[in-house]
């Protein structure tokens, strides 16, 4: 009976040292656009997490990434932090950051644009647009991330949105008309103090109803180009 007892007591104590680890212990974030994640560990319990989000916690999330889906949507992931990276289109690089602490240096950063994507464009792709392009700018950041201070050309003419702590999304032009419509956007995400990668989509419909399918991209109606860009701090 003795042994029985300990042996209950102890199985309660460690039930109540899971449950306290899980109530105190960092959410690890995993904020993931089409051109990669940003990895940081938050300053949110599960609990917390569990009362903010429409999600369930699975058992083990102590042990999971929360991910934040290019769409908008979370979900947990067992998957490391550079897998991840390289399932949303990054390199396998997305170290954990405090997530209070990320902040771009300021001084000299060069913007480079990595690769086009003109497969759903064929006007573009058949007239040999969409060349890649490089500019470097000096930026002084006031200790914090917004894209504009490093596109200060664009400043008024795009409408920044924060989708992540360290993320945003820009809109250009985003007009329907009748079914038919235009959208110019950008991202921009925070990876490390000296590396930004983000993307610029160009899209436009046409012939509205059916939307931008194979048919639409046949008749040249329809065109999505997708410029993904990376920023260097140089010093």
């Amino acid at each position: 009976m003795a042994l029985k007892f300990i042996a209950a007591m102890a199985s309660l104590v460690l039930s109540a040292d899971a449950a306290l680890a899980q109530g105190t212990q960092k959410v690890q974030l995993a904020d993931c656009t089409g051109s990669g994640c940003t990895c940081s560990v938050t300053n949110l319990t599960l609990t917390e997490v569990a009362a903010a989000l429409p999600i369930e916690i699975p058992d083990g999330a102590e042990d999971m990434m929360l991910v934040r889906a290019p769409n908008g949507t979370f979900g947990w992931s067992a998957m490391a932090p550079a897998d991840l990276d390289v399932l949303y289109g990054g390199q396998g690089n997305c170290p954990l950051q405090l997530f209070e602490d990320i902040v771009p240096r300021d001084g000299s950063w060069h913007i480079t644009d990595v690769v086009t994507d003109t497969s759903q464009c064929p006007m573009v792709a058949l007239a040999g647009m969409g060349g890649l392009e490089s500019a470097t700018t000096s930026v002084n950041w006031g200790g914090r991330f917004h894209p504009e201070r490093l596109f200060p050309e664009t400043r008024g003419m795009v409408r920044w949105s924060q989708t992540g702590h360290l993320s945003w999304r820009g809109v250009v032009v985003d007009e329907k008309v009748e079914g038919a419509f235009a959208r110019v956007t950008f991202t921009a995400r925070l990876i490390s103090p000296t590396l930004i990668r983000g993307e610029s989509r160009f899209a436009f419909n046409m012939h509205g109803i059916g939307g931008m399918n194979a048919a639409t991209l046949a008749a040249g109606g329809g065109c999505l180009t997708v410029t993904s860009y990376v920023a260097r701090w140089r010093g």
